[in-house]
């Protein structure tokens, strides 16, 4: 019997995992990948190496109420941090829960859709779903078609996949391409010549080797094809915007110059640069200095990075838009005052919750959990927004104002709200 050839990987939430093999695991799935050469087979072949991918998770509460799952006592569709919950149909219409995570669709026993979250639920099917990391890993890790079957008795989830969901990817690719033509184009025939040439020869090669990695590798190539033919079906609007958000980083003007220039390279128009954040602004504010605020994010004192980007962009052809995060107050994880500059100062501004009314502090969202908001209804809190609007267009030629974060915080499904 050939050695096993075992590599840890962690930088990676993808198993391989070979001949049928199962890793089990409690909680969170660890990454790691592990190759098992066909017995008799070439141990130096890459098309030797036949594999499996298949995991097994464990499911932390089946149809959870507050009472059967109290770690998520207080969260939509009582589903906890980093857990994975499995609604049925008694469940309900839908799972209830908001978007801090991911959630797939089982039908029979197939991954038939992935979603964010408030996923309907199937009456022939159920909703996997998972928070924090747990979404995280259903993200990157499972499949459209994906094979599914939940061990009740065991309270574990197997998912396995097939040479036919490399197929199905491959086939939406291309019936995508197909869709959006435009007559005429000899690039895009070509190129959705050889994605239908390369898809043809993937299904002989589902069929000759089965899951192996140079399938995998074709099937990628062939995704690839299909995708480069559809790109060439989509018009190009001289009017059209072609944006890129982005928290600034820079120490120096000569780093701003070099971000621009590869922004420019991306053929990239629109720079909507985070201008107020946290709580606090990038450029020198008197507006919250005359609230008795930081004047500036310490970590830019000293020089005025917004003048800088708005004169190098505008020198490349560039627009700039100052990225405003309108009723967001500070994340408790980032801000050394655990509710930002503006709430320790203000704690009459905050938002509240019914939950918190008896708080004498600042308490932040219970969904959005880490996050302050400031109260929209609050008059005060307005007219210091604008003011701090009013600030960066009339002292900056900026392009436009993208308003972030205009909102109420994230709230509780009307059925857990008490």
């Amino acid at each position: 019997m050939m050695n096993l050839k075992l590599k840890l990987r962690l930088d990676s939430f993808k198993p391989y995992i070979a001949l049928g093999i199962i890793l089990f695991l409690m909680g969170i799935p660890r990454a790691f990948s592990q190759t098992l050469p066909i017995p008799g087979g070439d141990e130096d072949s890459a098309a030797s190496e036949q594999l499996v991918e298949a995991i097994r998770i464990k499911i932390n509460a089946v149809d959870p109420t507050a009472q059967s799952n109290p770690a998520g006592r207080n969260a939509p569709g009582f589903r906890g941090p980093n857990q994975f919950i499995l609604y049925s149909p008694d469940y309900g219409a839908t799972t209830k829960t908001n978007e801090s995570g991911a959630e797939i669709t089982v039908l029979g026993d197939h991954v038939e859709a992935i979603s964010s979250g408030n996923s309907p639920i199937p009456p022939n099917g159920y909703v996997i779903s998972g928070h924090g990391r747990s979404g995280l890993w259903l993200k990157r890790s499972v499949k459209l078609g994906d094979v599914v079957s939940f061990q009740p008795e065991l309270m574990t989830l197997t998912i396995k996949t097939t040479p036919e969901v490399y197929l199905r990817q491959v086939d939406d690719a291309i019936r995508r391409a197909r869709s959006g033509a435009l007559s005429g184009d000899r690039r895009y025939q070509a190129v959705l010549s050889q994605s239908e040439s390369c898809g043809a020869d993937l299904r002989t090669m589902a069929v000759e080797e089965g899951l192996s990695k140079p399938f995998i590798q074709k099937a990628e190539q062939c995704r690839r094809l299909a995708d480069k033919a559809f790109y060439y079906t989509i018009p190009d609007f001289s009017q059209s915007v072609r944006g890129v958000w982005v928290r600034p980083v820079e120490k120096t003007p000569q780093d701003i110059e070099k971000s621009v220039q590869n922004i420019v390279s991306a053929k990239i128009q629109d720079i909507f640069l985070e201008t107020y954040f946290q709580g606090e602004t990038l450029y020198p504010s008197q507006v919250m200095a005359s609230y008795g605020l930081p004047e500036q994010h310490a970590q830019f004192k000293g020089w005025d990075p917004l003048q800088q980007w708005v004169d190098i962009a505008h020198a490349h052809g560039l627009k700039v838009h100052a990225w405003f995060q309108t009723f967001f107050a500070g994340n408790r994880d980032i801000s050394l005052e655990e509710y930002g500059p503006i709430l320790h100062h203000y704690p009459e501004w905050a938002n509240v919750q019914r939950s918190a009314l008896s708080q004498k502090h600042p308490m932040s969202s219970t969904v959005e959990d880490g996050h302050y908001f400031l109260d929209p209804a609050n008059p005060e809190v307005r007219t210091f927004l604008h003011k701090l609007i009013d600030e960066i267009v009339t002292h900056y030629p900026v392009d436009g104002i993208n308003l972030d974060y205009i909102r109420y915080p994230a709230s509780l499904h009307k059925e857990q709200s008490g």
